[in-house]
């Protein structure tokens, strides 16, 4: 699993957040400046922000009360990556909280290869104590769920968590835990 980058994954938060699979910064501009207090507005500037797109958006703006909040977060942000002020550790206090909100989703996406490889590990260790006491075979787990048996050999005993995804680790160990 890759790690994500903070420019393309608000890029993909904002099209979320608006619903379209496209990405026009005027429609999305206007979309945000419609509901001034929602994630779309925070969401674009975050992204306005970190693509050197703040002049661009500010032609777009006709509501000058998101236009007074995007200019005092500007403030707060300075020249400084987002990217980096999400990532290390504690979000900025003097941000509102909806933009705070994204600092902090980032990070938690950002950190998700590990706690997928934890969680991963943690099956693996359930299912090789759920097979001692069964004394289920590989091979019969990797019939009945129709797995490479070479992989299924990997993952169980050379411990190599990256042979699976979460999910396919997660019906490993329910099927031995059986």
């Amino acid at each position: 699993m890759r790690r994500p980058r903070f420019y393309r994954w608000i890029r993909a938060e904002v099209m979320r957040i608006a619903g379209t699979t496209s990405f026009n910064l005027r429609k999305l501009a206007a979309a945000a400046q419609r509901e001034p207090d929602g994630d779309l507005a925070a969401a674009l500037l975050l992204y306005a922000h970190e693509n050197n797109q703040l002049d661009r958006l500010s032609k777009y703006l006709y509501d000058e009360d998101l236009a007074a909040e995007y200019a005092k977060v500007e403030v707060h942000l300075g020249a400084r990556s987002i990217e980096r002020l999400a990532l290390r550790g504690t979000p900025m206090q003097s941000l509102p909280e909806r933009y705070r909100a994204f600092l902090e989703a980032y990070e938690v996406a950002y950190h998700t290869p590990e706690s997928v490889a934890q969680e991963k590990t943690q099956l693996h260790d359930t299912t090789c104590a759920a097979l001692l006491r069964s004394g289920t075979t590989p091979a019969e787990i990797a019939r009945a769920l129709n797995l490479d048996p070479a992989n299924l050999a990997a993952y169980l005993g050379r411990k190599d968590i990256h042979r699976f995804t979460l999910q396919t680790a997660r019906q490993i160990a329910q099927f031995a835990g059986q």
